[in-house]
């Protein structure tokens, strides 16, 4: 049975990993990002999916290309952005700002981009990727977004408990300090957590409530494309270790099959509209176990769907939710 009348959701955000090759080779990236990946998509089947994207869903305001490093697309970046200006939605690049070596370099690359249509830039850093990228850059590549008047900016920081470098030592520095008690960029701590061992020494258990409990607010939100072409449910950490989450290959499937076969799963629905902490925690319930602690939602996803007795408890239960999450369904509607 398809539910798709009853999610009034349309996908507002189309996502974009044209490579998962970076400058850097974090210890706990969420993709395995590396060097020595030598894939990157190119300029035309980029625009190949934007086009479907945007023709299947006009609901689509803005394109985010991310990776591994976008910016190793080269001058096929500008042409990007320029054919998403050209479509008429916002476009934002995520970036670790290695090709900001210097101020004067930041803002050459950046007024390009902003010349092509570039609406917004987020830079990511923290431990982990300053092992790769010194800070310095980040800050060059902030200051030349502020200068050129790049509508968003925003500096993404690995967060975890044990985390090194944090908001306050952007705060230490007076250019960015002003900048964001003026409200010109923002800081975004986002989470950081354990994939291939725990040099990051990252605590296993919760680090905040917000960060693991709510639904999968980015379900059915968005499109999300990563650079073999496969369309994946969300944009979650976990999304590239968790094969429930890998819809399809979009060279074998129109994008708006994949996309809508998503409301014929009850999984997603729950997901949807309580969350994988909620799901994991009902699963332990009924096995009679004491939930374990996990430090952000889609690792708590992750450890549904990788456990086959979990999913067998899923399958045995799941359609006697189906009152709740159509119930909740319509809250959402409502509120």
């Amino acid at each position: 049975m398809n539910f798709r009348n009853l999610v009034s959701e349309n996908p507002t955000t189309l996502t974009i990993s044209p490579t998962h090759k970076c400058t850097a080779a974090c210890y706990n990236c969420c993709v395995s990002c590396s060097p020595n990946i030598k894939h990157i998509m190119p300029f035309k089947r980029i625009r190949s999916h934007i086009d479907e994207a945007l023709q299947t869903y006009p609901s689509i305001k803005i394109v985010v290309l991310t990776g591994g490093e976008c910016f190793l697309l080269g001058k096929d970046l500008e042409r990007v952005i320029k054919y998403i200006h050209k479509k008429s939605r916002l476009s934002r690049v995520v970036t670790n700002a290695y090709w900001a070596k210097d101020y004067i370099s930041a803002v050459k690359k950046l007024s390009a981009l902003k010349t092509a249509g570039l609406t917004e830039l987020n830079v990511s850093t923290g431990d982990n990727h300053q092992q790769f990228i010194p800070f310095q850059y980040v800050a060059n590549a902030i200051e030349a977004a502020v200068f050129l008047n790049i509508s968003s900016v925003v500096i993404a920081i690995e967060a975890h408990p044990n985390s090194k470098f944090t908001r306050a030592n952007i705060e230490q520095i007076d250019k960015l300090k002003k900048c964001i008690e003026e409200k010109k960029i923002t800081i975004i701590e986002g989470a950081w957590m354990n994939f291939v061992n725990n040099e990051d020494n990252i605590p296993t258990d919760t680090i905040c409530k917000d960060v693991i409990s709510g639904r999968c607010e980015y379900l059915f939100h968005g499109i999300t494309i990563n650079p073999y072409s496969q369309m994946l449910a969300c944009c979650g950490l976990t999304v590239e270790y968790n094969p429930y989450l890998k819809l399809g290959d979009l060279t074998r499937n129109t994008l708006k099959d994949l996309h809508e076969k998503q409301f014929e799963d009850l999984f997603k629905l729950w997901l949807y509209v309580d969350g994988p902490k909620h799901i994991y925690d009902y699963i332990q319930k009924k096995k009679k176990s004491v939930p374990e602690k996990f430090p952000h939602k889609c690792a708590y996803c992750m450890e549904i769907i990788k456990n086959e007795e979990n999913i067998s408890i899923l399958k045995a239960n799941i359609k006697s939710e189906i009152p709740n999450i159509l119930s909740r369904i319509n809250l959402l509607k409502a509120l």
